[in-house]
Order: structure tokens, then sequence, then C-alpha cells
């Protein structure tokens, strides 16, 4: 099963464990890949049958194309994650984390708050919640919102 055709893939592994407001392994994330003149959607699902499930990967063969241009994941609480430039022919981990989840410990604390307000004075990209591209006080404000919201988003 390692034919060398000279095809290039790329394998999606979704970890959403620290992420409560997520199915397991990404279940249910709309996936869209870019590459050339090339688009590819697949929603993650896994198919259970008697005593068996399918791999909980998403995989994508892409050709010629050694690159892939962009890849959107559309989780299933409907935010979106955007990765450019993608180099084929390797297996990616691609982490999500609650958006108030600062520390990136799976926990929406007292600590993540402190971590907002250290990423706001510092102007820390890790603060910038509303993903305009700017660490501004109304980041504060949608902080709050999304910590507050917990998954009620």
């Amino acid at each position: 099963n390692d034919t060398q055709n000279g095809n290039h893939w790329l394998r999606l592994n979704l970890i959403t464990r620290d992420n409560p407001c997520l199915a397991p392994q990404g279940s249910g994330t709309r996936v869209t890949a870019y590459a050339g003149d090339s688009i590819q959607v697949q929603v993650l699902s896994s198919p259970n049958t008697h005593l068996s499930q399918s791999e909980m990967i998403v995989h994508f063969g892409f050709g010629e194309h050694e690159t892939v241009d962009k890849i959107e994941l559309e989780w299933a609480d409907g935010r979106m994650t955007t990765l450019t430039d993608i180099a084929t022919n390797q297996q990616m981990d691609v982490v999500v984390y609650h958006p108030a989840d600062l520390r990136r410990d799976g926990e929406l604390d007292i600590f993540d708050a402190i971590a907002m307000l250290q990423a706001l004075a510092d102007e820390d990209p890790i603060g910038d919640i509303d993903g305009n591209g700017v660490v501004e006080p109304l980041d504060v404000t949608s902080f709050v919102t999304e910590f507050v919201a917990g998954c009620n988003n």
C-alpha cells in the first residue's frame, strides 16, 4: 500500500479535545481545500458499523500540486480556521481551542481573563479575539462575550 506514483496528498488530524464546544476529533467539520484550480470539500464523519469505526482523518489527494494554497475549516460551532501555503505529503495536526481559552489549557477560568489583559497591554496577537489583526480594547469586549457564552454561542 505504499505505491509511489508522484502524486501529492495531505492528511489532517483535527484535534478538538481542548475545545469543549466541539465534537471529539472534529466530527462534523467541513474542510475545503484549494490547490491551483482544484477545490475539494469533505465533511468529517465517522460511520460506525458493527465492531468497527472509520479513521477520523481528512485525506486529500492533490495530484501534481506540491502545496495547498488554502484550507478552510468550518467547525461544527460555525467558527472558521484558515490555513495557507501548506506543504503536501504530510500528516498535519490542526488543534482548535475555545476563543476565550487564551492559555490553551482546555479550561475557561480567571487566568484566561488575566491573559487577555496582559495580551492587550503587550499587543500580543493572541488577544486579537475579533480577528481584525489589531489587539485593542474592543477585543476585551469580544473576550468577555466569548467567555460568558461558553459553548452557547
